[in-house]
């Protein structure tokens, strides 16, 4: 996928706070800080799967999972500038209840919408030469990726709040929140160009943008 859960929380700081409820919970321990060193001794955090990109709520902080160190250690950060900034201790945590959520089924959805809108195959891990026989590209064939970080992590924000919003009372703003997003992931997919390696060596050779369908002379 392009986007993490992060990318998700830098895009909406609120968002494991009001539907937190609505993704899934993969862990719930007590946990004890140290600086940027986050321990959840009860945990097992590779059967989780928590990684790099997870989002953990201390004490209904929200802290960036910057590594995993091992089954139940974590080095995390308050939510840093960039995915290569340097970690950023919290002030006043020390201990107490830890949980991850993490919604990494609807941004896997939105990853599915993103790469059909592109004309390129989750089904195919790396890329193929797409000539006249139709062949499909497979979504590395995409070299600036993280271009679609942004695009990807809107589609998902939407999806999770029109859910969302349809569960909760009227007047929540929550379906409010959900046509904002759609608003802003139309925008960002007029934004998007894809860079395109269509044989294979590693450089691009090909544009393209999403819904807009490449026409192949014969």
């Amino acid at each position: 996928m392009f986007a993490t859960d992060i990318d998700l929380l830098v895009i909406e700081p609120s968002l494991f706070a009001e539907v937190g409820w609505s993704g899934q919970r993969t862990v719930a321990a007590a946990g004890t800080l140290s600086g940027t060193t986050l321990t959840l001794a009860s945990a097992d955090l590779v059967a989780a799967g928590v990684e790099a990109g997870c989002v953990v709520l201390m004490n209904g902080v929200p802290l960036e999972v910057v590594s995993r160190t091992s089954a139940t250690v974590l080095s995390v950060s308050l939510v840093r500038w960039g995915r290569t900034g340097p970690a950023i201790p919290p002030v006043g945590l020390t201990s107490g209840a830890c949980e991850v959520y993490t919604f990494r089924p609807q941004t896997a959805l939105a990853h599915r919408v993103v790469l059909r809108l592109l004309g390129l195959s989750e089904a195919t891990p790396v890329p193929t030469v797409s000539g006249s026989d139709g062949t499909a590209l497979g979504e590395s064939a995409m070299v600036n990726s993280a271009d679609a970080a942004m695009f990807e992590a809107l589609v998902a924000l939407h999806t999770i709040y029109a859910s969302a919003g349809a569960l909760a009372p009227a007047g929540s703003g929550l379906a409010t929140k959900a046509e904002q997003y759609r608003r802003r992931a139309g925008a960002e997919r007029a934004r998007l160009s894809a860079l395109i390696d269509t044989n294979g060596d590693g450089l691009a050779d090909a544009t393209r943008r999403p819904g807009v369908m490449p026409l192949i002379r014969g």
